[in-house]
């Protein structure tokens, strides 16, 4: 797995064979927003499925959360298909959810079903 960092930015993508991991940390927000877009686009045109992954994100704002929607539906444009990788942190959820939006429709449900399956 080939890891590229953008450290003050809060991001780094892990690029697989055929998906793409876009891990996000630190803060998604109007600052990145520029930087983020571009790795989210180029994740979608390259690759059939993108994960992003949020578990390490401290702080997203409202512009985070529409870079997301937006992915989601270029990806839906493009006849791909674009998830979010369970382990988001309660407070994002929950700042997302203040802000009239819910993820749960992009969540990755099939690793959350192999984690209960380990735990059953």
């Amino acid at each position: 797995m080939k890891e590229i960092a953008f450290g003050e930015l809060g991001l780094a993508a892990k690029k697989e064979k055929k998906s793409n991991i876009i891990k996000w940390t630190e803060t998604a927000g109007i600052e990145s927003a520029g930087k983020l877009k571009v790795e989210l686009q180029k994740a979608i045109d390259e690759n059939p499925l993108v994960f992003i992954d949020l578990s390490e994100l401290e702080d997203i704002d409202l512009t985070g959360i529409q870079l997301i929607l937006a992915a989601k539906k270029e990806a839906d444009a493009q006849k791909k298909k674009i998830l979010l990788k369970s382990g988001i942190p309660p407070a994002i959820l929950e700042y997302v959810g203040a802000c009239g939006v819910s993820f749960e429709d992009l969540i990755d449900k099939t690793e959350s079903k192999s984690e209960e399956s380990k735990n059953a």
